[in-house]
Order: structure tokens, then C-alpha cells, then sequence
């Protein structure tokens, strides 16, 4: 599932997810995408990520 946020990333590794690589964003190269595995799981732990408005 790609990330483009550095706060969800950081968030999702400090909460025990591995980030399965990082490549460059090709509509923004400015910024990276980050590659997690999509599960319900992570699903949840993003969820309370927003509404914890982190």
C-alpha cells in the first residue's frame, strides 16, 4: 500500500509495521512514496493515526 505521507510512515514503523522499500514519487519528485504490506491491521492503526489528527 503506498504512503505519501513521512508522518503516517513514521507513524506506521513506531507502531511495529515494516516498510517494505521506498521509491521516488513520479508525479512529485520532491517527495518518496512509501511501500507497506495492506492489511486490516494497518488499515486500523491509519485510521486512528487521523483521528488522533497526528
Amino acid at each position: 500500500m503506498p504512503i505519501y505521507s513521512l508522518k503516517m510512515a513514521n507513524y506506521l514503523i513506531r507502531n511495529g509495521y515494516d516498510m517494505q522499500r521506498v521509491s521516488m514519487n513520479y508525479n512529485n519528485t520532491s517527495y518518496c512514496v512509501f511501500e507497506f504490506i495492506d492489511t486490516t491491521a494497518l488499515r486500523q492503526t491509519m485510521s486512528l493515526f487521523k483521528r488522533r489528527g497526528a
